[in-house]
């Protein structure tokens, strides 16, 4: 078994990787806020295991497709280099969690390498449920200052129920479903199309966060400009931070604008489809990589009173939740048939 890296055994290599090390502390990159490009998303620690969420060029769901290299740090050690001979600790997707000081090299299948480093003092994440979505009246076009987007004003807003797609220029509001003592804070991600308009996020309180369906520019939390968001699904992400370095991700895809797109509703995920799901029923799913999620849903039976079992891969997590961290892959879904519900 290859001994943990210390400050001292890796002390040749520490000048050529400490601001690459530093850097990867916090797993966003440039902009937290958007999933793109190659990236590691964020390192959880689900039933007792360290499993890394990635963005394969900004797509989620595709950790098959990278090779990992995990290592043990202690006293402040940085990863060493690819070249630097050390036995790594690990080079599976997943390693077994446990208090200490975790370093992960992630090669893309672009040939991009990315770095994160994850310190963890207990094993017991934050518990999570999924993210509530409701609407919210808010101004979305420029406003005076004393009109400001504060948090006092903003919780002024009375909320209503959310139900299938959601205008463009409007907002909705979205609560972590958490223990509040065993969470610091959650920080909020959005993935999408690359080239169109996306959300923008306002944070109420330590696990709620007001989100304007467009994008804003903001001055002492007055809007400048705003431009609607470009029709479309977008998947919203909550990486629930633990006190002690244990984290937790929920998500959940949010519709934007009723197009003429088919799509289903399996559990958080929004799935393309063959038909357009107008209530509950079955469908089948299957691989499909130019899917945003690498899954498509086929044979959509509306009215089915079957409730399939959820996919085995799952274990008790929520099934988006198991396909971005790789307990579930598209491929161990092909053919699963599931229930769906209209968008």
């Amino acid at each position: 078994m290859p001994r943990p890296l210390t400050a001292t055994t890796s002390r040749r290599v520490l000048l050529a990787t400490a601001a690459g090390a530093f850097a990867c502390q916090a797993p966003f990159g440039s902009d937290r806020h958007n999933v793109e490009t190659d990236r590691i998303v964020a390192i959880t620690t689900a039933d007792g295991a360290l499993r890394p969420v990635l963005a394969l060029d900004g797509r989620l769901g595709r950790n098959a497709d990278a090779s990992f290299t995990w290592y043990l740090l202690t006293d402040g050690a940085p990863i060493p280099p690819a070249d630097a001979g050390v036995t790594p600790w690990s080079t599976e997707p997943t390693v077994a969690a446990s208090p200490g000081t975790y370093g992960l090299r992630v090669t893309f299948p672009s040939g991009a390498v990315r770095e994160a480093v994850l310190t963890l003092q207990t094993t017991s994440g934050p518990v999570t449920g999924g993210i509530a979505l409701e609407q919210v009246e808010l101004p979305f076009a420029p406003m005076d200052d004393e009109e400001a987007l504060t948090a006092a004003a903003r919780t002024d807003a009375t909320p209503s129920p959310l139900s299938g797609a959601v205008p463009p220029g409007t907002w909705v509001r979205a609560r972590a479903d958490v223990v509040p003592e065993a969470t610091d804070r959650v920080r909020w991600m959005q993935q999408g199309p690359a080239d169109a308009v996306g959300v923008t996020f306002l944070e109420l309180d330590a696990t709620t966060t007001d989100i304007a369906l467009g994008a804003l520019v903001l001055d002492d939390l007055a809007i400048d400009e705003s431009n609607p968001a470009d029709p479309g699904v977008r998947t919203l992400l909550a990486l629930v931070l633990g006190p002690l370095g244990a984290h937790s991700l929920v998500a959940r895809d949010l519709e934007i604008g009723a197009g003429d797109a088919a799509w289903v509703r399996w559990n958080d995920a929004l799935l393309p489809a063959d038909v357009r799901a107008t209530s509950a029923g079955t469908a089948t799913l299957r691989a499909d990589d130019d899917a945003p999620l690498g899954l498509r849903a086929e044979a959509v039976e509306i009215g089915v009173d079957e409730v399939p079992e959820a996919p085995p891969c799952a274990g008790n997590a929520r099934p988006l939740t198991a396909l971005l961290d790789g307990r579930c892959s598209a491929a161990d879904l092909d053919g699963t048939v599931v229930a769906v519900e209209a968008p």
